[in-house]
């Protein structure tokens, strides 16, 4: 799943700045089971950097195709008979599918992912946006290494747990949630620590510990728990307007 946020609440959302990461599709990639030896995918996908779709068939990277711009895509020798396939879209930058062809006589259903559901939340460095692959982020690797059906919530410099972030992560269907939280918000000065921890509380408080079907503790549910927050304390500015000597005036 991606971290688009709901189209009808989208006016709802900080414009812009946040709009703009969360139409990425980092981690989104369409899934379903086939007995197709081939396919034809259109794609819009429109960045600056390179962009890669990777397919893979039963949990095997099949081929990693650029694909960067508008064009089809064409896969074939995929492995005979129902096959589960997994097309992982570019994390970075918008990108639209307009068509999906398969061979004549052939069928596909859509896959109904019954892992367990990990959605992670944290800025660039979940986002990923220079990973080489779409299924090399390390978001990508962790969900395939435990077998977690991944929602990836990464926004490249707008993690900054805003009040309607914390109601849709709390609408989330989820077994595990990770956040990495501060570094969008302090490291800019967007909001004072105690803020900082009180917004952090706000998203445990819509979503409590009771909510996760997995205890939040253990191997290897220890390493999805809610993150706690470490803030660092702010020293004192000095007061552009005193004198070098002190003197304010007085």
């Amino acid at each position: 799943m991606t971290g688009c946020v709901p189209f009808e609440s989208k006016r709802l959302f900080p414009p812009d700045a946040l709009l703009e990461p969360a139409a990425m599709p980092a981690g989104l990639r369409l899934s379903f089971t086939r007995d197709t030896s081939s396919l034809i995918l259109c794609l819009d996908a429109q960045a600056e950097d390179p962009q890669k779709l990777d397919v893979y068939a039963d949990g095997m990277l099949c081929e990693s195709l650029n694909a960067a711009g508008v064009g089809d895509l064409r896969v074939a020798g995929l492995p005979g008979g129902e096959k589960l396939l997994e097309l992982w879209l570019p994390q970075y930058g918008e990108v639209r599918v307009k068509s999906l062809a398969i061979d004549d006589g052939a069928s596909l259903t859509a896959y109904e992912d019954r892992r367990p559901k990990w959605v992670t939340y944290r800025s660039s460095i979940t986002h990923c946006r220079a990973a080489q692959r779409p299924s090399n982020t390390w978001p990508a690797i962790a969900a395939r290494t435990l077998d977690l059906n991944l929602t990836c919530l990464g926004y490249s410099g707008n993690c900054h747990l805003e009040p309607m972030m914390a109601r849709m992560i709390r609408d989330l269907p989820a077994d595990y949630l990770s956040m990495k939280v501060g570094i969008n918000v302090l490291g800019h000065d967007k909001l004072e620590p105690a803020d900082l921890q009180a917004r952090h509380h706000r998203i445990c408080a819509d979503r409590p510990r009771e909510a996760y079907r997995h205890a939040l503790r253990g191997d290897p549910a220890h390493l999805f728990a809610t993150a706690g927050v470490r803030t660092q304390r702010r020293e004192p500015q000095p007061d552009k307007h005193a004198t070098a000597g002190g003197a304010g005036g007085g």
